[in-house]
């Protein structure tokens, strides 16, 4: 095993710091070619179980449909020779590939919404779905704070 797919093997690389899919990991392009893989497999076999859909079906589209699985076969053919997980399904990773993921682009969005405030943007600024969630007690709390502060209140 090269030294290179070595590195890529370590589970903590399937995803980018900002939660992007890591397709320089081999591992991680071998579990979504055998997950897409594994799909239209079984949707081509229930088109053939049932006859009278596959034959409603253009010549033309069934030969892109055959295309588009040889096609993936050649792929996943060719990813990771040289590595010990080579012959195996990697499709079992995609749960954690997809779970790793939303994790981190949970924290890069958190780590955004922090940085931004830090230098002063205003929070009302935010896109909506980068405003940070305030507990409403919190934000009664705030408003009362600021208008005693203010002098409107007392």
């Amino acid at each position: 095993m090269s030294d290179k797919n070595d590195k890529n093997d370590k589970n903590n690389n399937f995803t980018r710091a900002d939660g992007s899919v890591n397709c320089d990991n081999l591992r991680v392009v071998a579990a979504l070619v055998d997950g897409i893989g594994m799909i239209l497999t079984r949707v081509f076999h229930d088109l053939k179980a049932k006859p009278d859909l596959l034959d409603s079906i253009p010549d033309e589209i069934k030969g892109d449909l055959d295309s588009t699985l040889n096609t993936l076969r050649m792929i996943r053919h060719n990813i990771g020779v040289d590595t010990d997980w080579y012959n195996e399904n990697q499709a079992h990773l995609i749960p954690e590939i997809m779970g790793e993921s939303a994790t981190k682009r949970e924290k890069f969005r958190a780590n955004l919404v922090n940085a931004m405030l830090a230098a002063g943007f205003p929070a009302d600024m935010l896109p909506k779905e980068l405003q940070p969630k305030v507990e409403p007690s919190k934000a009664a709390d705030a408003i009362l704070s600021q208008l005693r502060a203010d002098g409107i209140i007392g």
